[in-house]
């Protein structure tokens, strides 16, 4: 049964890897073993997919929608990445500001990393770690 395997691995946040189709195909797999909709776990991880949900205004009044992925972080590297390599100075207030925002939005917790390596990775998380710890290394030079 893969359902002790699933519950180990939700996030703080409610979420299963910050990604909207494990997170729904958990919620969806471990009510289909049994757990109620009620429980901690699955009323967590409902509330979690809020994150997921953009709102927006229409000219024909308010609309929303679920996204697959709210990639602020991984964007906000790889645009970095992109200025670095093209010659932008680490130093410019911009540039600073960006790289303080993403380490207040680094992932502290180990149990999201251990995910990572356990199901290969995603690609674009694991660049992104090397992306950051090369704009701070190149930053405070």
């Amino acid at each position: 049964m893969r359902g002790p395997w699933i519950l180990a691995r939700q996030e703080h946040d409610g979420s299963w890897g910050g990604l909207q189709p494990p997170h729904v195909y958990s919620i969806i797999a471990l009510h289909l073993l049994g757990l109620p909709l009620s429980s901690p776990v699955l009323a967590k991880g409902l509330r979690g997919l809020d994150g997921f949900v953009v709102h927006t205004e229409t000219p024909e009044g308010p609309a929303r929608w679920i996204e697959g992925c709210q990639g602020p972080v991984w964007d906000t590297a790889l645009v970095l990445n992109a200025l670095l390599d093209s010659g932008f100075d680490p130093d410019q207030a911009a540039m600073r500001r960006a790289t303080d925002w993403l380490l207040d939005h680094e992932v502290r917790y180990q149990l999201a990393m251990d995910c990572l390596s356990e199901v290969g990775g995603d690609p674009a998380a694991v660049a992104d770690l090397g992306v950051l710890a090369n704009f701070v290394i190149s930053r405070d030079r």
